[in-house]
């Protein structure tokens, strides 16, 4: 939960007290449209994290190829010279083996770490959003604390596009994958 707060404070800057408006007490607009973008950034990271893995997974069996073909060579062109160039071939050949193996247990740990990372970053923009959306739902009551685009103006739909794609309702806080999500995961 702290880390939750000391990203938002982040985010909203060295001059927090701008991004509220006097009167009403209310996180104007702006600030709003910030914290929104930064969930959806954060949502990207599920993206992000399964494009990079699967590039590394690609150079993964990319090397185990030519660990093959290498053996395949070595296999076809016989070396009659000696004992001495099959030590060479021999030492040559458990180099890439031990080579391919640190590999694949570091890529294996990446996914491990990878999938956390995504996790932790899927709950942190969930909590943004639901932080948000209470904010957004209090315009519609008489509460003093609102998102607003004036001193008494409450925020509406058209003035949070980063946040919300139709209706303000509870059924917002379901639509988690959408086509920011995406131009997100491209950062």
């Amino acid at each position: 939960m702290m880390r939750f707060w000391f990203v938002l404070l982040a985010l909203l800057g060295k001059k927090t007290h701008a991004y509220y408006e006097n009167e009403r007490n209310a996180l104007n607009a702006t600030a709003a449209n910030k914290v929104c973008g930064l969930s959806n950034y954060l949502k990207g990271v599920a993206h992000r994290v399964n494009s990079e893995s699967a590039v590394v997974t690609e150079k993964l069996s990319d090397l185990k190829m030519r660990s093959i073909q290498l053996q395949l060579s070595v296999m076809r062109n016989r070396v009659p010279s000696g004992e001495k160039d099959c030590k060479d071939i021999r030492t040559l050949l458990k180099t890439v083996l031990r080579n391919e193996f640190t590999f694949q247990q570091e890529l294996e740990e990446m996914r491990n770490a990878s999938a956390l990372a995504a996790a932790a970053a899927g709950l942190a923009a969930g909590r943004l959003e639901e932080w948000i959306f209470v904010f957004a739902q209090a315009a519609d009551r008489s509460s003093q604390f609102c998102i607003s685009v004036g001193k008494h103006i409450a925020a509406e739909h058209g003035n949070l596009q980063e946040c919300f794609d139709g209706t303000i309702g509870p059924e917002t806080l379901y639509k988690i994958e959408d086509s920011r999500v995406k131009e997100s995961a491209q950062k």
